[in-house]
């Protein structure tokens, strides 16, 4: 279970890098600003700012790197 103090923007940070790898683990396709999309679909504000966003881009890269597929 994820709780923050909004119920939103840190939760969304946090299970949208969960979701991401949980996708590159299982070898599953998989498109990021899809997969923000419908995490937004379910709760608004769930990756609420621009620098939110360049996180989640940023971890995305770095697990990337970590698995060698870049």
């Amino acid at each position: 279970m994820l709780h923050c103090s909004d119920g939103a923007s840190h939760c969304g940070l946090a299970l949208c890098a969960l979701v991401f790898r949980a996708c590159l683990q299982h070898n599953l396709p998989f498109s990021l600003p899809t997969l923000l999309c419908a995490l937004r679909g379910q709760r608004m504000r769930l990756v609420a700012s621009p620098r939110q966003y360049r996180f989640v881009y940023d971890a995305a890269i770095e697990s990337l790197e970590d698995t060698r597929l870049i």
